[in-house]
């Protein structure tokens, strides 16, 4: 069980993941550049994985920060 402090920052990275997750993957379908749509694809993955990663420690689902995406 997490630190209730932790868990907060913890929480908020999450956020941050799942956030840039979404703009990374808006970027991508708005590129027509082959090769910077594959690049900004690839971010989009990893920020995923990412979330995925501090939700392991949180059990929880996060929602983007809309206003940003």
């Amino acid at each position: 069980m997490l630190d209730e402090e932790v868990e907060k920052i913890i929480l908020n990275a999450q956020k941050n993941e799942i956030t840039e997750h979404f703009i990374y993957e808006h970027l991508a379908q708005s590129v027509k550049d082959l090769h910077n749509k594959e690049v900004l694809k690839r971010i989009s993955d990893d920020e995923l994985r990412h979330y995925s990663f501090w939700r392991e420690y949180t059990h929880k689902d996060v929602k983007p920060n809309r206003l940003k995406v």
